[in-house]
């Protein structure tokens, strides 16, 4: 008699084959296989240029073959049958067929995304390679206002610069400055006349209209050369909506200029920066008024207090309400407002450690506050944060220059210049870091392509003048500067500028008046800031003692050293500071206490060897062997800069630009 068998449920039976073919051990293996691998393609995709639609792929087929695995481990499994049946054929083919099916949804997709409603779907395939790299060059020209109440423009003019903002935080991107663009766009030139001075291979044109709560936005991005729509789209939406809307305008077009998005870009691009609208709505209104105008700086800040009051959480209004004491500092000279600068932006930095433009800020008023080695700090952090912020490129790169590290700005500036092609005062900027290392030919060849495009500007003048002077031309430095005297009567820093270039040429005399005056009238301002920077008060100390008038000039000596040894106390690290002091005992004929100082500017950066070899206050250093040793380790220091630029090609692009000589938008 066969004896009976147990019964035994299905469940139970279910668990034993998974138990026996070790499916759960292969399922959590191909898992943490996966979740590596995606990890390890999230950290290194942006550096292969993995796109979203590549990214989807990837996702479609580590899903088909988790499946395919489970399969496989039924059959197969440690005490699984060993032959291929049809049935596992059949199931591993229908897998095949599924994952063919998702690939190609996700193809759509992206097609769809990039497309939109464009006249001529998806990307060019030139977008890819050198051809790409000037497509991913875009102008955002302002948006045209169709808002009924024209008290609405603001708007227009604000979502303009946010939009603009938001695709500068891809990095892929270069995004012209909204400045550069504006001013092409007033000379009343063609679009490709105005893309090819501004060097950009795409523009992003579109419309506003506000409407109560409603709000349409138009936008569409062409490809100057063959004029194709690449992208457009119109978005009509409540106005609570417009932060989800600018999102979607950068990711789009992010995507149809296949640009990589790392995930900390697309997380900041993602993330609104507040959520009142009645608080953004004011931001916009004060982004336009000018910091350099203490009226319109006045009613920035009233704009700020009243955002920060609607939400108090809203960190850029607070980063740039910092800004506008910091600019109210530059303004009025009150030490309370660059010490309400640094306090807000320090709240703003541990509110929102990785927010660039609290970054930025607190180097600001880091420079206000005369602590310039922690300012220059603060900058580059906020350059690995946001590598497309103009002002942290020109401020930085400007830094790295006068701390005796040019090299290291030379990236900056060019990009600047990259953002903002038509604007002198990038040019100026980006002058520096090449003077700096000493370059004469190359700084002489990069300004005189600015006069080649006719930019009038009196940095630029005063650079022609410190470009005679390093080479020992000093009649022509003193020419140019008396030039700019009458070329620029109205302009207050051109006139410094040009006093301070005649001091150091030795026609002490023929300015003496003015420096004198100066001096009673801004003691405290600092002339010719980037090669060596001196107090207005020290020059009109020198000019007084000149004159005969000991008594005055040494008041003002005394003043600007006790000033120095309290900034110091205080954790000053501005090169001016020791130079003021090294000035005044050189004059005095305290060598030991003049050499000390100068090493301490040494120590602070300060490489202006040429400057220092002909600077009447050094006239009793001359013959010095520390001193002329100390002008040789500075030259040295700019020797090794050069080497350093060249190994990195920091300098191909200036090489470029001045290669291709002049690019001038022909004025109807």
């Amino acid at each position: 008699m066969v004896p009976e068998t147990p019964y035994d449920p299905p469940l139970r039976r279910l668990l034993t084959r998974l138990r026996d073919r070790k499916m759960v051990q292969w399922a959590i293996a191909y898992g943490a296989g996966a979740w590596l691998t995606l990890q390890v393609i999230d950290t290194v995709g942006p550096r292969w240029g993995l796109t979203e639609s590549m990214s989807r792929t990837l996702d479609v087929a580590l899903a088909v073959g988790f499946a395919a695995t489970l399969v496989l481990a039924w059959y197969h499994g440690e005490q699984g049958r060993q032959r291929v049946s049809g049935m596992e054929l059949l199931v591993l083919g229908a897998l095949l067929l599924l994952g063919g099916i998702g690939l190609r949804l996700t193809t759509t997709k992206e097609g769809e995304q990039t497309a939109s409603s464009a006249t001529q779907p998806g990307p060019s395939p030139a977008v890819a390679g050198t051809a790409g790299d000037r497509l991913r060059t875009i102008a955002i020209l302002p948006f045209d206002n169709y808002s009924p109440n024209e008290e609405d423009a603001y708007f227009a003019a604000g979502i303009t610069e946010e939009i603009t903002g938001q695709l500068a935080r891809i990095g892929d991107l270069t995004v012209l400055s909204r400045v550069a663009v504006e001013r092409a766009v007033q000379s009343g030139s063609s679009l490709e006349d105005i893309a090819r001075v501004l060097g950009a291979g795409t523009i992003l044109e579109g419309s506003v209209r506000m409407a109560g709560e409603q709000v349409r936005i138009t936008a569409q991005l062409i490809e100057v050369g063959s004029q194709r729509h690449l992208w457009s789209e119109n978005f009509d939406r409540e106005l609570t909506d417009i932060f989800q809307i600018q999102t979607d305008v950068a990711l789009a077009i992010g995507d149809a200029l296949l640009a990589k998005l790392s995930s900390h870009e697309r997380q900041r691009i993602e993330t609104p920066v507040t959520d009142n609208l009645r608080a953004y709505q004011l931001y916009l209104k004060q982004q336009r008024l000018k910091g350099n105008n203490p009226e319109d700086n006045r009613k920035a800040i009233e704009l700020l207090e009243q955002v920060l009051k609607l939400d108090p959480e809203f960190a850029e209004a607070r980063a740039r309400l910092s800004w506008r004491h910091t600019w109210n500092f530059r303004n009025s000279g009150d030490p309370s407002e660059i010490d309400r600068a640094e306090s807000l932006a320090l709240d703003v930095t541990n509110q929102d450690p990785e927010l660039s433009m609290g970054l930025y800020v607190l180097g600001a008023a880091l420079e206000g506050l005369e602590r310039s080695i922690e300012a220059g700090a603060a900058y580059a952090r906020a350059y690995e944060l946001n590598p497309n912020d103009g002002s942290v490129l020109s401020d930085g790169s400007f830094y790295f220059a006068i701390q005796g590290a040019p090299a290291e700005g030379l990236e900056m500036a060019f990009q600047a210049v990259r953002q903002d092609p038509n604007n002198p005062n990038e040019r100026w900027h980006a002058f520096i870091p090449l003077f700096h290392l000493g370059d004469i030919s190359r700084s002489a060849a990069w300004l005189q392509l600015a006069r080649d495009e006719g930019m009038d500007f009196h940095r630029l003048t005063s650079a022609n003048a410190e470009l005679e002077l390093a080479k020992g031309n000093l009649d022509a430095a003193a020419s140019i500067a008396r030039e700019m005297l009458g070329v620029y009567p109205e302009n207050r820093e051109a006139r410094v500028m040009a006093l301070q270039m005649l001091f150091l040429t030795g026609n002490t005399e023929e300015v003496r008046d003015e420096l004198v005056a100066l001096g009673r009238e801004a003691p405290r301002a600092w002339a010719l800031y980037h090669i060596a920077q001196r107090s207005l008060r020290v020059l009109s100390g020198f000019a007084l003692a000149e004159q005969g008038d000991n008594a005055v000039a040494n008041r003002a000596f005394d003043e600007s050293l006790k000033a120095a040894e309290v900034a110091v106390a205080n954790g000053s690290t501005l090169q001016g500071r020791a130079l003021d002091a090294a000035s005044i005992h050189a004059y005095r004929g305290d060598r030991e206490a003049a050499l000390r100082e100068l090493e301490r500017a040494y120590e602070l950066g300060v490489r202006a060897d040429f400057v220092l070899a002909i600077d009447p206050f050094f006239a009793p250093l001359r013959d010095e062997p520390r001193f002329q040793a100390l002008l040789e380790r500075m030259a040295e220091s700019k020797r090794e800069q050069q080497e350093i630029a060249g190994r990195t090609g920091a300098l191909d692009g200036y090489d470029e630009l001045i290669s291709a000589g002049p690019a001038i938008l022909e004025v109807p």
